[in-house]
C-alpha cells in the first residue's frame, strides 16, 4: 500500500501538481519530497522548517539546503559535482513549472560560481531554458558550455534544436555536424537527413 502511494506522489510531482504531492508525501513522513512540494507550491517558510529538522545525512538533504540558499541569493554550502549533476536540472526546471521568476534568477545567478565545480552546468541550465521557451538566454548558456568542451554532441545538438526552431536551417545543419564529428549521434543524424 505505500509503495503504491509513493508511486502516485511520485506521479503528481512529475506532473506538476505539487499540492496533492505534498499532501501524499506529507502522510508517507517524506520530509524532502514535502519540502520541495513547499517550495514548488509558494510556501518557502514551511519549506525551510522541514528542511531545519532534517539530519543532512543524505546528498538530497545536503542539496536542498543549497537549494533554497541559492533561491534566496544566499549560498553558504557548496553542492558537489553529483549533487548538480543529480538534482540541479530538475530543480530548476520545477521552478519553471511553478512560475516563480524571482528565484528562477535567483538560482540562474549562481551557475557561473556553480561552473566551478561542475562545468555542465551550463549545458543543463540550457536545456531548461530551452525547454521553457527562453531561447537566447539557453544559446549564451550553451556557448559557455561549448567554450569548457567543444566536443560536446549533446550542446551541439541542442544549439541545432534551437537553430531549427527559429527556422535558421542553415545554422541549424553547422551544429548538427558539429554533433556527429564525435562518433555516432543518432539524433542530429536523423535530423540532418531528414533536413536534407
Amino acid at each position: 500500500m505505500i509503495k503504491h502511494l509513493e508511486k502516485i506522489a511520485q506521479q503528481y510531482f512529475i506532473d506538476g501538481n505539487f499540492e496533492k504531492a505534498r499532501e501524499l508525501y506529507c502522510t508517507l513522513r517524506m520530509p524532502v519530497q514535502t519540502a520541495y512540494c513547499e517550495i514548488f507550491t509558494g510556501h518557502l517558510r514551511k519549506a525551510k522548517k522541514i528542511i531545519s529538522k532534517l539530519r543532512k545525512d543524505s546528498p538530497a538533504e545536503e542539496w536542498i539546503i543549497a537549494f533554497v540558499q541559492m533561491m534566496e541569493a544566499d549560498l553558504k554550502f557548496y553542492p558537489s559535482y553529483l549533487q548538480i549533476r543529480n538534482f540541479f536540472e530538475i530543480d530548476l526546471n520545477n521552478l519553471f513549472l511553478s512560475g516563480q521568476k524571482e528565484y528562477i534568477e535567483n538560482v540562474i545567478n549562481y551557475v557561473p560560481t556553480l561552473a566551478n565545480v561542475n562545468g555542465e552546468i551550463y549545458k543543463l541550465t540550457a536545456r531548461v531554458l530551452k525547454n521553457n521557451g527562453q531561447n537566447e538566454l539557453a544559446k549564451n548558456f550553451l556557448n559557455k558550455s561549448l567554450d569548457i568542451c567543444f566536443n560536446d554532441s549533446e550542446t551541439h545538438f541542442m544549439m541545432g534544436e534551437i537553430y531549427l526552431e527559429e527556422k535558421d536551417i542553415e545554422s541549424a545543419k553547422k551544429y548538427f555536424k558539429y554533433a556527429l564529428e564525435n562518433g555516432d549521434y543518432y539524433p542530429a543524424q536523423k535530423l540532418l537527413e531528414q533536413l536534407g
